[in-house]
């Protein structure tokens, strides 16, 4: 339909009008826009394309954001926004949009994933802005963005309806004026109770305990938490086992004791609920394919560079890692990680040092014996 000149359908009734495109849009969506005049109509019938939006780059955000400024439907009627990046598409900084009216015209969003560090930090000030309560329909936050975010955490409680909560790149808000480096908060022990999948992970000089930050998330049943999150003592075992958890998840950098985790997962004191433990705090890697030793160059270089043995640490050792695998051999909890796989790739390089030890040692007095045999002195 040619946009620039006026519809006949105009002068329809509008009753008639809109009983004509809802039974058109019943059976399939108009590729073509409609003329102007229409473009309300069509917004209205058309809500369903757009509930889920995926934006690549700042450039397609630009045009999206300038698109739902005018066209308001469209921006009701999204419940999944999705903004993202890739090489060709990158985030640049925006300066012709108003980031506050572009949330604020989103008002039915469900669920919520970002890795723009403007992006991010422009919904955390709004979460910040005293009086307003944004997203009341919000499930799902998922916030990814490159550099390090201070997220206010206690803000949470505007949201609702949150049940699944992730932060990459998390760093704790410090309410008083002191240096976030060099401080680690404790959250508000308050009642997050509508949430209850939590994933943080991010880098963090000062290691921080579970008890402390996590007090305020009563119900969580899916929990995965990175850094230098620390379960050290009985306590934060007890504060486990006081969430209704069927999947826990420690990423690298976490600081664990084994014998901690052993009472969460076996013995009078096992937790109840617990379905899988994930523990990727330890790992290892080994590079060795079938015949990348026999030969003298690969195999001096595999010594150097070829693996990389697990650093076990004083309360997570290798032993305490076995009794963890031994315990849930039998029982209802099922125990993954890298952790668990470093087991077994420490005992491949143990054994593929001594062999390639050895080839190496056998090819040197095989040169030997070859520059003996020629009468030459050796190199």
């Amino acid at each position: 339909m040619d946009t620039q000149q006026s519809s006949p359908l105009l002068r329809l009734p509008v009753e008639l009008l809109y009983a004509i495109f809802t039974d058109v849009y019943a059976s399939r969506l108009l590729k073509g826009r409609l003329c102007r005049a229409l473009l309300h109509l069509q917004d209205d019938l058309s809500k369903r394309k757009y509930r889920r939006v995926k934006l690549v780059g700042s450039q397609k955000l630009l045009q999206y954001a300038q698109t739902i400024e005018t066209r308001y439907m469209l921006g009701r009627a999204c419940e999944s926004m999705t903004i993202t990046s890739d090489e060709q598409r990158p985030h640049d900084k925006l300066t012709d949009v108003d980031l506050e009216a572009f949330f604020a015209n989103l008002p039915n969003l469900r669920r919520f994933v970002c890795d723009s560090t403007q992006l991010c930090v422009a919904f955390t000030s709004l979460l910040k802005s005293p009086g307003r309560t944004p997203f009341p329909q919000l499930e799902e936050l998922d916030l990814s963005p490159p550099k390090s975010l201070s997220f206010p955490v206690n803000s949470l409680l505007k949201l609702s309806s949150l049940t699944d909560l992730e932060i990459v790149n998390y760093r704790p808000e410090i309410e008083a004026s002191v240096d976030v480096e060099d401080e680690e908060p404790i959250l508000l022990p308050r009642d997050l109770g509508t949430i209850n999948d939590l994933s943080l992970s991010g880098p963090s000089k000062k290691s921080w305990e579970l008890t402390e930050h996590l007090r305020p998330f009563k119900h969580l049943t899916h929990l995965d938490v990175g850094g230098r999150c620390a379960l050290l003592d009985a306590k934060t075992a007890d504060f486990l086992r006081r969430r209704p958890l069927a999947y826990l998840r420690f990423g690298p950098g976490a600081i664990l004791s084994a014998s901690c985790l052993l009472a969460v997962v076996s013995g009078t004191s096992k937790h109840r609920h617990l379905k899988k433990l994930v523990l990727d705090n330890v790992s290892a890697s080994c590079f060795c394919d079938d015949g990348y030793l026999e030969y003298m160059i690969f195999a001096s270089d595999w010594l150097d560079h070829g693996y990389r043995l697990p650093r076990w640490t004083k309360a997570f050792s290798r032993k305490g890692c076995e009794s963890l695998i031994a315990a849930t051999q039998t029982g209802t909890i099922k125990l993954l990680g890298s952790a668990v796989a470093a087991v077994t790739l420490e005992d491949k390089i143990r054994k593929n040092q001594q062999s390639v030890e050895e080839f190496l040692q056998g090819l040197d007095a095989k040169r030997r014996r070859m520059w003996r045999d020629l009468g030459f002195a050796e190199p």
